[in-house]
């Protein structure tokens, strides 16, 4: 049976085969690929699925262009390349996650090298896609700036999600990346077309977008992949902080990737955000404070305003004085997700942390202190600049002072954690410090300061002691501490994090 001639898929990456390229008169991937990405990312905020995707992308598939066996054919077989990516996507991740180096070298990258990996996943999806560069009108939310997001960490949620989607349908069958903007485009339709050849088309639109979809996690993954493997400028300080500390590479990973890129908003009274009250909340600012001090204050209702005022009267357009609430601007630790209470109780000064301010916890009152940490307390207290006081034979303070600004800072969140917490998971580095630093000097040995230690804290010190110490010997520190490794580390990454560090 004769038929009209059908319009087919671009065949090459060439911007004078895409009909985006051409309508919008992008710069071509392969002379300027920055740039291109650049103006693509422009254009897919302004894209309308049923006004501007569907006309487009729906003309592949004319009504009457294709016969249906012929049709029914290209669906099955395109059915079954989304689902061969998908499972490669899902095996490959899921074993990559077991070994967890990809995900620690990720966020130890600095973000030119994740721009340039997401780059590499985009131009690989642009060459295989059946759809060319044309796919990505498909796929508004696969950006690079959006995967760039919490450090990089959307990134890993996004391919973590995808993974998990596919994992819940069977190897034959797609997983279709759940959309708003792609479902309810289909309702927006003309109303003209019949139902049975808009889901139709329609389904072939969501195969090519998580055929597309696919491509890039895939080709992303494996540029980060080749780095490791064969080295580049990028990745080569990565893997040699990774192989040299070991342990502590993939905590610093961890504490990288929960670090945000901007801090939240929160109501002053209740303390919500807006994701936590609704879709697309918008707060209010205290006006006076704000243009007065240019300071803001937000409330997420007029109610919460008129509850807060009682004690925002007294400060109102006078002082910058708020909650300092977890994450908001006010808070000096905005930028990570998870800091400990205590940690927060420190003297701010000039919009930085001074480090003799640091390593004086809230007092705990679900703990009971003996009074040989009373003791300790008492005399950290007074003399802010000394880091800790061992007690000598004739039981006189000694008094202990790191020199460095980093190995001080380190020793100090470690004092902090075992001063306000029960658990004291840092007990063992700081007495495996203190005995090497200190254990040879005048009046004390190791095990003097076993014994304060024991009756500061109680437990089996001891043994903390002996494990830390097999733990430096098992990962190449022998000879120094994990806290010496700790203070090092901090000093190679810390200031490249956000400016977020001590004066």
């Amino acid at each position: 049976m004769a038929h009209t001639e059908r319009t087919t898929a671009p065949a090459t990456t060439d911007e004078d085969f895409s009909l985006w390229a051409l309508k919008f008169k992008f710069t071509s991937i392969q002379s300027d690929p920055w740039r291109w990405n650049k103006e693509w990312e422009k254009v897919l905020r302004t894209l309308s699925f049923s006004k501007d995707v569907y006309p487009m992308m729906g003309g592949m598939y004319k009504k009457d262009s294709w016969p249906t066996t012929e049709l029914s054919t290209h669906t099955q077989e395109l059915r079954g390349n989304v689902c061969k990516m998908q499972n490669v996507i899902a095996n490959l991740w899921g074993e990559l996650q077991e070994k967890g180096h990809i995900v620690t070298a990720w966020f130890l990258l600095a973000e030119s090298e994740r721009q340039r990996h997401l780059l590499k996943g985009l131009e690989g999806a642009c060459q295989q896609a059946h759809c060319r560069q044309d796919a990505r009108a498909l796929c508004p939310e696969i950006t690079i700036s959006s995967m760039l997001k919490q450090k990089g960490q959307a990134f890993i949620d996004f391919i973590d999600a995808y993974k998990k989607g596919k994992d819940d349908v069977s190897e034959n069958t797609p997983y279709y990346l759940p959309s708003e903007w792609w479902g309810d485009g289909l309702e927006d339709l003309p109303q003209t077309l019949t139902d049975t050849f808009v889901e139709s088309t329609f389904a072939l639109l969501t195969l090519h977008r998580n055929e597309f979809i696919s491509h890039f996690l895939i080709h992303a993954t494996m540029s980060v992949l080749h780095d490791l493997s064969k080295g580049s400028a990028g990745m080569d300080p990565v893997t040699d902080f990774m192989m040299s500390q070991g342990p502590f590479a993939t905590a610093w990973g961890k504490t990288l990737a929960g670090v945000r890129d901007k801090p939240l908003v929160r109501c002053e009274h209740c303390t919500k955000t807006p994701e936590e009250i609704g879709r697309d909340m918008k707060f209010m600012l205290c006006s006076i404070c704000k243009s007065k001090l240019d300071f803001p204050v937000h409330y997420c209702s007029q109610a919460c305003q008129k509850g807060d005022w009682q004690r925002h009267k007294k400060h109102c357009g006078k002082s910058k004085v708020s909650k300092k609430l977890p994450g908001t601007v006010h808070d000096p630790f905005w930028a990570f997700l998870e800091m400990p209470d205590h940690l927060r109780h420190a003297d701010i000064q000039g919009g930085g942390v001074p480090v003799a301010s640091m390593g004086f916890p809230a007092p705990n009152s679900q703990r009971e202190y003996s009074q040989a940490l009373q003791r300790q307390l008492s005399l950290i207290n007074a003399d802010k600049e000394a880091d800790y006081f061992l007690f000598d034979d004739d039981d006189r303070p000694v008094r202990v002072v790191l020199h460095g600004m980093w190995m001080k800072m380190a020793f100090r969140i470690l004092r902090s954690d075992i001063l306000a917490t029960s658990e004291q998971n840092g007990l063992g580095a700081i007495a495996e410090y203190l005995i090497k630093v200190m254990g040879q000097k005048p009046g004390l040995s190791r095990d003097t300061i076993l014994r304060q230690l024991q009756n500061e804290y109680g437990g089996d010190v001891a043994s903390k002691v002996t494990e830390w110490e097999r733990k430096a010997a098992e990962n190449g520190f022998e000879g120094s501490t994990f806290l010496e490794s700790m203070g090092r580390n901090l000093m190679d990454t810390m200031p490249s994090m956000m400016g977020v560090g001590p004066n």
